[in-house]
């Protein structure tokens, strides 16, 4: 995967939910470590010109802090197991529950196929 270079806006937003999750303070449950993983795999990826956020057990990406604009149409469920879910639509107020197109237990595949979805999305190879 092609590593990202380009400014990014949002890293000190990336930098608190990462120490937050590292240090379990973030959603408890057993749900923070893999919260971790799916940080760390998107650590250099264009996933970081985003602003990240969670909503229940998801990670979601936005072009703006709260109130958030421009959510992206894709993101990842996590959950204590180390399964991550990739969906294929926005985390609300569409479909609720959008058609899942990677199940894995490796964080870098579902930071991978976030990053195929946001760019089909957007007309991108």
């Amino acid at each position: 995967m092609k590593r990202f270079e380009g400014p990014e806006e949002f890293s000190a937003d990336w930098d608190q939910l990462t120490a937050q999750a590292r240090d379990e303070e973030l959603l408890g449950g057993g749900y923070d470590k893999p919260l971790q993983q799916l940080l760390d795999a998107c650590r250099g990826t264009e996933l970081r010109a985003f602003h990240p956020f969670t909503s229940m057990a998801r990670l979601c990406f936005a072009r703006s802090r709260w109130p958030f604009k421009d959510v992206q149409p894709a993101y990842m469920e996590f959950d204590p197991s180390g399964r991550y879910l990739v969906r294929d639509g926005g985390p609300y107020p569409g479909d609720p529950n959008p058609p899942v197109t990677l199940e894995t237990n490796d964080p870098a595949a579902a930071v991978a196929e976030v990053i195929r979805l946001v760019r089909q999305a957007r007309g991108v190879r």
